[in-house]
C-alpha cells in the first residue's frame, strides 16, 4: 500500500548551493514531524528513541520512515547533502504526504534544470505547499515556475507521451497564474508579461478537454477583464467582445487567442 513520489525531469542544485538547500529541507522535514527512530536498550526493555533528522558527519545524508503526528511509517526518506538531492519511498500519512510533497518542490526550485513534483503520476499543485515553505523558512518562493507551461508540456512528453495521459486536464494552471502567494516584483508585473501566459493557452488547449480549457481562460479573462478591454478597444481584429466575459462562445475565445498570441 501507499502512493509514490517522484521528480519528472532532472534534479541539478549546483554544488555551491547544497548545503544551503539541504539545511531548508531538514528544517521542512523537522516541521513536518519527520523524526529518526534509533532502538535503544534500557534495563532489558527495548525502546525506540525519536530524534529530529540530522546529517550525517560522514556521507551527508539524513534518512528516516516516522512521522510522529501520522504515528505511521512509510518507506524510507533520503536526503543527500553531497549530491543535492531528495528522494521517497511510498508515502503513508497525510502529514507524511505533505512533508514529502514540499522538499520534493524545494528541491526542484533549487534545481537549475526545469523539474516537477509527480505523485502517483500526477503533477502537484504547489501553491499551497509553497506557501507553508514560505512560512515554515521565511523565504518568498513564488509558485511562477509550476505554471510554466511550455516546460511542463516538454516534461509531460518524456516516456512516449505517458505523462500527458496521467495528467489529461492542465486548465488549473491558468488559475494559479499569478500566483496569490507571489512577493511585489510578481504581483506587479505588467500586462505585456502576463500576455505570455495566456498566449500559452493553447498548448493547454491539446492536453486538456475543451470546455476546461476554455472556461479556464474565461475565468482568467474575468480576473483581468479592464486590460482586456483596454486592449480590445485598440485592437481592430476585435469586434462585438462581451461584457460578461464568462458567457464568450468558442468562436470568441478563438479571436481572443489570435488577438493575444
Amino acid at each position: 500500500m501507499g502512493i509514490e513520489s517522484q521528480y519528472l525531469g532532472e534534479i541539478n542544485i549546483p554544488e555551491e548551493h547544497r548545503a544551503e538547500y539541504a539545511q531548508q529541507a531538514l528544517k521542512l522535514l523537522r516541521a513536518g514531524s519527520m523524526v529518526t527512530v534509533e532502538p535503544v536498550q534500557l534495563y532489558g526493555h527495548k525502546l525506540y528513541l525519536l530524534s529530529p533528522p540530522e546529517l550525517d558527519e560522514e556521507d551527508g545524508k539524513a534518512v528516516g520512515h516516522y512521522n510522529y503526528l501520522d504515528e505511521n511509517s512509510g518507506e524510507q526518506w533520503c536526503l543527500n547533502a553531497k549530491d543535492g538531492w531528495f528522494g521517497c519511498g511510498k508515502i503513508i500519512g497525510s502529514c507524511y504526504y505533505s512533508t514529502i510533497a514540499a522538499v520534493h518542490i524545494l528541491t526542484t526550485l533549487w534545481s537549475n534544470s526545469y523539474a516537477a513534483t509527480l505523485i502517483n503520476g500526477c503533477l502537484v499543485r504547489e501553491k499551497t505547499y509553497i506557501r507553508w515553505i514560505n512560512y515554515v523558512l521565511g523565504t518568498q518562493y513564488t509558485n511562477q515556475r509550476a505554471t510554466q507551461l511550455w516546460e511542463i508540456g516538454k516534461l509531460l512528453q518524456l516516456d512516449d507521451a505517458y505523462w500527458v495521459r496521467c495528467n489529461p486536464d492542465l486548465g488549473y494552471l491558468l488559475e494559479d497564474y499569478p500566483p496569490e502567494c507571489a512577493d511585489r516584483d510578481h504581483a506587479s508585473q505588467s500586462w505585456e508579461m502576463r500576455r505570455g501566459v495566456t498566449a500559452e493557452a493553447a498548448f493547454i488547449r491539446s492536453c486538456s478537454t475543451p470546455g476546461l480549457a476554455w472556461e479556464a481562460l474565461a475565468d482568467y479573462c474575468l480576473e483581468h477583464s479592464d486590460e482586456l478591454d483596454e486592449l480590445a478597444h485598440t485592437s481592430t481584429a476585435w469586434a462585438g467582445y462581451p461584457d460578461d466575459w464568462a458567457a464568450a462562445s468558442d468562436e470568441l475565445m478563438d479571436e481572443l487567442l489570435g488577438v493575444l498570441l
